[in-house]
């Protein structure tokens, strides 16, 4: 997964000769090249590709899945959508290489020792799969990736390698993504905001392809119980092991404790007082009906299955707006208080949900729950 666009090298004539060459000759050298987190967002998961060498050809090429462009046409869009296209292209090795050498990210090779049948068909699905109407797919940041899309030619190809991948492990994909980027970071924030519950269950061994490093470690296994398969090789590590974490002073836990600090102040005022502050309704129950607005839209009309059964709906209620209108012509009903109630229980309900691990929720709205049963519990009292 590149944040910047890599260069590829379709050279008509040589990508013509080497197809050929790749075709023709079955002394190639087969590897999986994974790369460590990058210091941004975009690459705190790593990335993999395929390394073909053609000795007798001196050939030595990347298959690259992890190819796209931020100009292509309708690219934000679809990638909101849950439809961003990918791209399998080819690279020099020395130009992949040394681009993920200038970031200081750690590369390894695995090199899998096949027979020269099996390497043959590997070659020929790359080479099959690289052609202009074949490259693209849509990419599912879960089920296909750069790294999935490695593992099922390597799954299918080589016999060898076909153990039992469907076991449950101790992993969900949520606990997975947590160990790349961290519980207090606006990375986990957004991804724990707009994917729901499907994401906290275990997923097999399989399905923890989708980050490199695993299917880097799956390899190593395989290499321990057959040495003649798999060779791991360290290509790269950057002197300081710790250079490719994000270093964030924004930590959105410290940032929801600000708010609910104030939340929580305006609200004892408004006690001592017997008042409402307004504005301060009107800005929580915006920003509410926002967020939830945008997890309604993932769950029911966007492409991204995981954002289905996303439960932060119950306290980001995209109905919150209809109190707006309550407070500003105060008008007391009993419509009011009885949604007020159920915003109260919604917030009880999310944090039993979050207890039985139903669906687990960022640390960070934490003190902002606090903070909203107190200021929903006065306004139950005052309408």
């Amino acid at each position: 997964m590149r944040k910047v666009f890599l260069i590829i090298i379709f050279f008509s004539s040589q990508l013509i000769h080497s197809h050929k060459s790749l075709n023709g000759n079955d002394e190639y050298q087969i590897s999986i090249l994974t790369v460590g987190p990058g210091i941004d967002l975009v690459d705190a998961f790593g990335h993999t590709g395929i390394r073909i060498i053609d000795k007798k050809n001196n050939l030595d090429l990347v298959f690259n899945f992890g190819i796209y462009d931020y100009n292509a046409p309708n690219f934000y869009s679809n990638f909101f959508k849950g439809r961003p296209i990918f791209s399998l292209g080819i690279n020099r090795f020395n130009d992949f290489f040394d681009s993920y050498v200038k970031q200081n990210r750690k590369v390894y090779e695995q090199i899998i020792k096949t027979t020269k049948e099996r390497k043959k068909i590997i070659v020929e699905s790359l080479i099959k799969n690289s052609q202009e109407e074949n490259k693209y797919y849509i990419y599912e940041y879960f089920e296909d990736n750069c790294s999935t899309r490695v593992a099922d030619i390597l799954i299918n190809d080589i016999e060898e390698i076909k153990v039992d991948l469907n076991k449950k492990t101790k992993f969900s994909y949520r606990e997975l993504i947590y160990s790349k980027i961290g519980k207090n970071s606006i990375g986990s924030l957004g991804i724990d905001l707009c994917l729901g519950s499907k994401i906290d269950n275990k997923i097999t061994t399989r399905q923890t392809f989708f980050l490199p490093e695993k299917l880097k470690e799956f390899l190593e296994i395989i290499e321990d119980n057959n040495p003649n398969l798999v060779e791991t090789k360290l290509l790269y590590s950057p002197n300081d092991p710790n250079s490719y974490k994000q270093q964030n002073i924004f930590k959105p836990l410290w940032v929801s404790l600000f708010f609910s600090v104030i939340i929580i102040w305006l609200t004892f005022k408004d006690f001592k007082r017997k008042k409402q502050t307004k504005i301060l309704d009107f800005l929580i129950l915006t920003t509410l009906t926002i967020i939830g607005i945008l997890i309604g839209y993932l769950w029911i009309f966007s492409n991204h299955s995981n954002g289905a059964m996303n439960l932060n709906i119950l306290w980001a209620n995209p109905l919150n707006f209809l109190l707006i209108f309550y407070f500003f012509r105060n008008k007391k009903s009993k419509l009011t208080r009885l949604f007020l109630n159920f915003l109260i229980i919604s917030i009880f309900v999310v944090i039993v949900l979050w207890v039985i691990q139903f669906q687990i929720f960022n640390l960070s709205i934490i003190p902002l729950l606090f903070g909203l049963l107190i200021r929903y519990l006065y306004l139950r009292e005052i309408y």
